[in-house]
């Protein structure tokens, strides 16, 4: 089903000058000064809409926005009234770091909107009609700009608004940050007849581009919203910024855990009212239920597991602006990588050159050029003539020192409808001119003659490689200041051809591979042309048959149903647009599983970055882009992103870690609880107590978790890290929590059967030592998930050791220092005491290891 049409937009492009002056309602000198003010009071100023932040006010009530929160602020308040103020100091302190932490991170939030408006904060030189009528040049602001107003445009000018050029002299704009092109666009007055977008449009300016070189004069067809950058402005604002794949899974998670605590905290609350206990007894029960499901620790564990993986990512040349981001790395199914700059270095070179002579081409290549050498030493100029610079000083011809000896005595600069430049050198009484440029044009000016390799131009251009054909003739007389050029540029004597590329990085092609080993899908969407993306993507072994690439004008012309029929088959997009680009992300983002990574460097990627599910921004690229993204390259390189997509897998399997180990204790509570509820037996372990283990005992080491070393296969497919809770983890999860829950009841029952209930201080003790050990015991097993508990490694991580012994020690403060003993009902414990801790907790490890090495491993 096709989408629904929208308004044909004007073809500004298709248009004559004077068509396009009577199209806005103006002339060729401009508007009067009263025309202009009306349509400045009628559309408004030249500025992109304005978003209103939230309010820090909003800010911090959002961060409530969590079930688990709810619950716990409940509880709080219920048991400040019932004098548990311990149990409310705790939970409350809690709530409190948590808001903090992600206010402090929301506080940070994308200000991409706010730098898109200050690009057009400028001065524009204008046209205008004065009082007489006659025309007038002048300055303002490009916020009070219309259609109708003529721009003027010189080198190094911002473009102000959306323009069609009714006058250009050798002009270049550099629009590579709006249509990601990468070479500066030679530009024309004269109409296209064709359907073409806008990286195609070379009679048009648009709004965010820059002048390169040249001049010339423009007619402005759209401003602030309507322009190309207002467009993007408004997807930016329309895509929704989607939620991590931890985010939506720690979500989810939040609500079930809430319903099972709710629905657990009613059953008992019925249980109990039918016993005829008393109310405070009931909630006493309810809060150690609820203090036990809810893993206090884990929202501030993940905070701080990705705070130290953004370090451990800056340590690979990434920075992480968004949390969120470092875990999403791990997920990637799907990276969408531009050419140029991340593929390849973004900077052209010589490839090879066809010649008779050598020395000839060389010294063509050099003084037929219209780029120079500072007194430094610096090559100054467009890339395209700096390579061919580079490439003749390197094989020793320096154009300073050869127009010493053959001074330059006129000069044409390239034009684009002739595709070609000339230079004229004169030494002792003869004179050598000189042509280089596109070689249909250079064949054209050269004698007849069957040696010219129109065969081998073929060949190269297929490659996608950038072809400059160079010619000469000799001399005895001309006057260099009154050349007829056209007719002298005849009978050249063909020198040779000089391919260009711009090269793939040392590493793009290793960083491929080991991306495909890794079991993700690497596709090209770039601004560049079939040829040229199609011949990178060949080199790295990425396919490109029929079906497997499309440009952008076919994409168009594709329905939604018939792009997501196709989505899985291609692999390479050329010429696409930023809305195209955003349809592309969206299109894979609705595949089953598919989490989606998108590099770029423009303004007009900024949409497509927000709604990826892991924006990458290159380091050279705009701030726009760099604030639209989740992560900032410091080194423009698509092995940079392999490896920080390596230290995001290492990072989200240490946070399923952090996870598995405290949802296993805090299940295991809950079913000791539990069980001893619906057994009619007290409560094994008071709220206090359990509060100590969540905090204070497991905090470490799952802090220290996070320090686990990656596993040097983590590049492999089968670590794609998808979900939070697979297969595996739910086993794990399941039989840690019944098998230690049931342990410890097991321990609470003999001990209440053989101490009775007058000890009730003593077996509590006995039990949260016995849980505490346990979870101080099992974290190395969850540290090693994928291995056998002793291996070689096992003492690899120290953190783990350090947090172990630490745990220890605090369990023994709880038990023996008085102060604790008070507060937390805790007595002394006997040296049999601790055997009987021991065994029981040693009966448990070895028990879950054996089940993980059977059924999981």
């Amino acid at each position: 089903m096709k989408q629904k049409s929208k308004p044909k937009p004007i073809k500004y492009y298709q248009m004559t000058a004077e068509q396009v002056i009577k199209q806005v309602q103006s002339s060729p000198h401009g508007l009067s000064q009263e025309q202009a003010i009306k349509r400045l009071q009628k559309l408004g100023l030249n500025k992109l809409p304005q978003e209103k932040p939230l309010s820090k006010t909003k800010l911090l009530l959002k961060q409530f926005q969590n079930p688990l929160i709810y619950i716990l602020a409940v509880i709080t308040i219920i048991a400040g009234f019932i004098g548990h103020y311990l149990d409310a100091i705790f939970i409350l302190l809690v709530v409190i770091i948590n808001t903090i932490v992600s206010f402090a991170q929301e506080f940070k939030a994308s200000k991409a909107l706010a730098e898109l408006k200050k690009i057009i904060k400028n001065k524009a030189r204008i046209l205008r009609l004065g009082p007489d009528n006659s025309q007038q040049e002048q300055e303002v602001s490009t916020e009070n700009l219309v259609p109708g107003d003529i721009i003027l445009l010189e080198p190094g000018d911002m473009v102000p608004a959306d323009a069609r050029l009714i006058y250009a002299n050798n002009l270049k704009i550099n629009e590579s940050k709006l249509t990601g092109e990468f070479w500066p666009v030679k530009k024309t007055i004269e109409p296209i007849n064709k359907n073409l977008n806008i990286a195609d449009q070379q009679n048009m300016v648009w709004l965010g581009s820059s002048v390169d070189q040249g001049q010339g004069k423009a007619i402005v067809i759209a401003t602030a919203q309507n322009t190309q950058l207002g467009t993007l402005s408004l997807l930016m604002r329309e895509t929704k910024e989607e939620l991590s794949p931890l985010q939506k899974q720690i979500k989810k998670l939040a609500r079930l855990l809430a319903i099972i605590i709710v629905i657990i905290s009613v059953i008992l609350f019925l249980i109990g009212l039918a016993k005829g206990l008393e109310i405070a007894e009931i909630f006493l029960t309810s809060t150690a239920i609820a203090v036990s499901a809810i893993p206090e620790g884990l929202l501030p564990a993940i905070t701080i597991v990705l705070v130290i993986g953004m370090r451990r990512i800056l340590k690979k040349k990434g920075l992480v602006r968004k949390l969120s981001a470092t875990e999403t790395l791990g997920s990637t199914t799907v990276i969408c990588v531009d050419k140029t700059g991340t593929l390849t270095s973004g900077k052209m070179q010589v490839s090879q050159f066809i010649a008779k002579n050598n020395k000839l081409l060389l010294k063509a290549m050099a003084l037929c050029n219209e780029a120079l050498i500072d007194p430094q030493g610096k090559i100054i100029g467009n890339s395209t003539n700096k390579a061919l610079l580079q490439a003749s000083l390197k094989a020793g011809f320096n154009k300073n020192i050869l127009e010493k000896s053959t001074p330059k005595t006129a000069f044409l600069p390239f034009d684009q409808e002739k595709k070609y430049l000339a230079s004229l050198h004169k030494k002792n009484t003869m004179f050598t001119m000189r042509v280089g440029g596109a070689p249909e044009a250079i064949f054209s000016l050269c004698k007849k003659q069957k040696s010219l390799p129109e065969k081998k131009l073929k060949t190269l251009t297929s490659q996608g490689l950038r072809v400059i054909a160079f010619a000469s003739k000799r001399m005895q007389s001309i006057n260099p200041e009154k050349i007829n050029w056209q007719k002298e540029l005849t009978d050249m004597n063909f020198l040779g051809l000089t391919a260009l590329k711009d090269p793939l990085r040392p590493q793009t092609k290793k960083a491929i591979r080991t991306c495909k080993q890794a079991g993700l899908r690497p596709i090209i969407i770039s601004g560049d042309h079939k040829f040229t993306v199609r011949k990178i993507a060949s080199d790295l072994n990425i396919p490109t048959n029929t079906g497997q690439i499309i440009n952008g004008v076919s994409l168009e012309e594709m329905s939604e149903s018939e792009l997501l029929d196709k989505i899985n088959d291609i692999n390479v997009y050329t010429r696409v647009t930023p809305e195209q680009k955003l349809r592309i992300v969206s299109a894979l983002q609705s595949q089953d599983g598919q989490i989606v990574a998108m590099t770029g460097d423009g303004v007009n990627d900024a949409p497509a970055l927000k709604k990826a599910d892991i924006g990458i921004a290159l380091g050279s690229g705009t701030y726009v882009a760099k604030q639209a993204a989740d992560l900032v390259l410091l080194q423009d390189s698509f092995s940079t992103i392999i490896k920080t997509i390596e230290q995001g897998r290492i990072i989200f399997l240490n946070i399923k870690k952090v996870v598995l180990y405290l949802l296993a204790n805090d299940f295991s509570e809950i079913l000791l609880i539990c069980t001893s509820i619906l057994m009619g037996l007290p409560l094994p372990l008071l709220p206090v107590q359990i509060l100590w283990i969540n905090i204070i005992e497991d905090t470490l080491p799952s802090l220290a978790l996070t320090m686990e070393p990656g596993d040097k296969n983590i590049m492999r497919q089968e670590f794609i890290q998808k979900k939070l809770f697979d297969k595996k983890m739910k086993k794990l999860l399941i039989f840690i929590a019944l098998f230690t829950g049931l342990s410890a009841f097991a321990l609470f029952v003999i001990l209440l059967k053989i101490w009775g209930a007058e000890n009730m201080n003593k077996i509590r003790s006995m039990v949260f030592a016995v849980e505490t050990v346990d979870s101080l015991l099992f974290v190395f097993i969850c540290a090693r998930m994928n291995k056998g508990l002793f291996s070689k490694d096992i003492f690899k991580n120290y953190y783990l050791i350090g947090a172990s012994i630490i745990g220890f020690l605090l369990l023994l403060f709880a038990i023996y220092m008085p102060f604790l003993q008070t507060i937390l009902k805790t007595t002394s414990l006997s040296l049999s005491n601790w055997l009987i801790i021991a065994l029981f907790a040693i009966i448990d490890i070895i028990l879950i290891e054996i089940f993980k090495k059977r059924f999981i491993n």
